[in-house]
């Protein structure tokens, strides 16, 4: 059997960049968000987005204490709307979104 999981991130991790930016736009249980601050090093950054209050905790639970090799500047979390969210990188488009 397939992961499809596993497919997509061999696909992605062919596009990260150390030092690049990555945009998680559904954070959900934050798994995904520390994989890509992983991928990107200390000196990347990571937005992951989410509209539930619940995968901000649930994030922010998972982050904490910070696991292992993610300094804190590799990602920034917000809530908000998908639309909303677009207005971050009305000047620079970042190479993956996931």
């Amino acid at each position: 059997m397939i992961d499809l999981l596993d497919t997509e991130k061999s696909f992605i991790v062919t596009h990260i960049k150390e030092g690049g930016v990555a945009v998680d736009f559904t954070m959900g249980n934050g798994h995904d968000t520390l994989w890509l601050s992983r991928q990107i090093g200390e000196n990347g950054k990571v937005y992951a987005f989410d509209i539930q209050q619940a995968a901000l905790d649930s994030t922010e639970e998972l982050w904490h204490p910070r696991p292992k090799g993610v300094i804190t500047r590799t990602a920034l979390l917000e809530r908000g709307c998908y639309r909303g969210s677009l207005e971050v990188f009305k000047r620079k488009k970042p190479p993956i979104i996931l």
